[in-house]
């Protein structure tokens, strides 16, 4: 169970979960970046696509990417 949850407006969310700072959305200024994790940014960038990360303690762990027309065409 997290606790201490809060958000930043443009930053993402954050709180402790199993005595580890977490967060979803951008990373840290100071999160140590994987290479992994810079191929991914990368991509996005090219995509022209934004990613939200999951980092915990500091180091991304997880990415989702979101594209614009990542989702079926909406019924008028």
């Amino acid at each position: 169970m997290a606790t201490g949850v809060s958000e930043e407006a443009g930053r993402g969310a954050y709180g402790v979960v199993e005595g580890r700072r977490t967060t979803v959305g951008r990373p840290e200024p100071a999160a140590v970046v994987p290479d992994w994790a810079r191929a991914a940014e990368n991509r996005a960038l090219l995509d022209g696509a934004a990613v939200a990360w999951l980092t915990v303690g500091g180091v991304p762990t997880g990415a989702v990417r979101f594209r614009h027309g990542d989702h079926p065409p909406v019924v008028q």
